[in-house]
């Protein structure tokens, strides 16, 4: 029984000694292709490719007024009402500032805006003036009657002590589009514009209201 023992520690012995030389060699193996941490390439976070919009995807907003040349420079100063006789207005004349696409015109409410860009009191030209036709909760608007001004009827803008006179030239429609109304002159003048023509089915207002004031004192 004891040389059976003897025999049997001899093979265990045999074996172990085989498995370890063979762990040491795959071992050895893998450390050689691995490349040594002082050597391994830095690393740098960045973003996932898949969060950077290709550039035709990108949509930017086209700021026509832009392409007619206004200066958006200038706020609205001192405190401003127009007056038109015949129509009974006798509103403030608040700023409606350019939003990159066209003028905000969403808090206008009953006053009349003057549209950012367009000419002022400090600076002659076309001085474009906006107004609703209707409000949103369906009452008539402050240039709801804008289409029936005659040739020749006065529109006074009054900036703090400062009052001038403007003489109807003009009663026209353009597209809803049209901007040319809008455009610099080198004439003082004031361009008022309202939306007309309203299309219950489309639920859009087909044509703006346009009335040309020239200035006479």
């Amino acid at each position: 029984m004891y040389t059976r023992r003897r025999r049997i520690s001899f093979f265990r012995l045999l074996l172990i000694g085989i498995v370890a030389g063979l762990g040491f060699i795959v071992f050895d193996a893998l450390r050689n292709q691995s490349p040594p941490p002082d050597t391994a390439p830095p690393t740098t976070a960045t973003a996932p490719l898949a969060t950077v919009a290709p550039i035709d995807d990108i949509t930017l907003p086209t700021a026509t007024p832009a392409e007619a040349n206004l200066d958006l420079s200038r706020p609205i100063p001192g405190q401003t009402t127009i007056f038109i006789p015949s129509l009974g207005i006798y509103q403030p004349v608040v700023e409606t500032y350019l939003d990159g696409v066209s003028w905000d015109v969403s808090q206008l409410g009953n006053n009349v805006g003057h549209l950012e860009g367009t000419a002022w009191f400090n600076r002659p030209g076309n001085i474009a003036l906006s107004g609703h036709v209707e409000l949103a909760d369906g009452r008539r608007g402050i240039f709801a009657d804008l289409e029936k001004v005659k040739i020749g009827d006065i529109i006074e803008l009054q900036q703090d002590d400062e009052v001038r006179r403007y003489a109807v030239a003009e009663v026209s429609t353009v597209a809803p589009d049209d901007l040319t109304p809008l455009y610099p002159s080198d004439i003082e003048k004031v361009t008022l514009i309202t939306c007309g023509g309203y299309d219950f089915l489309a639920d859009s207002y087909q044509y703006r209201v346009v009335v040309v004031a020239i200035r006479v004192g």
